[in-house]
């Protein structure tokens, strides 16, 4: 086995934090928006590859699953003709880095750098101090 003290991606690559969900978060009617251990759609940039060019390390960047998104049984799985829902899952590759777990994406995948942001009040927001924003 082979323990990594440190790494960088390759080319337009990031490797970012893998926050998840705490518990369960709603909106202010009571829908619950995010379940607990759902990976947060904001995350902190640890590496970046050579040729990125719009992210640093440091910076908070919202990420698109939808490359990420599968379901849960194949096409050809028996399981996915059942009567039960399908579910989609999200399968990231990731790599563990002095005991801490990364995602590793591409610079396409990000959404957009949060460049500024500030404290507000809202149910299932919260700025923790030296984390950044979590959601």
């Amino acid at each position: 086995m082979l323990k990594i003290k440190d790494a960088k991606p390759l080319y337009t690559g990031l490797f970012v934090t893998a926050d998840k969900y705490k518990e369960d978060e709603a909106d202010e009617y009571g829908i619950i928006k995010y379940f607990k251990g759902e990976l947060k759609e904001y995350q902190k940039v640890f590496r970046v590859g050579p040729y990125v060019k719009n992210v640093k390390e440091g910076d908070y960047v919202k990420i698109n699953f939808g490359r990420y998104t599968k379901y849960k049984y194949g096409e050809n799985d028996l399981r996915s003709e059942m009567p039960t829902k399908n579910e989609k899952i999200v399968v990231i590759p990731d790599v563990t880095i002095n005991g801490e777990k990364y995602l590793h994406i591409d610079e396409n995948d990000a959404i957009m750098v949060i460049t500024d942001s500030e404290e507000v009040d809202m149910p299932g927001i919260e700025l923790l101090e030296n984390h950044g924003l979590i959601l």
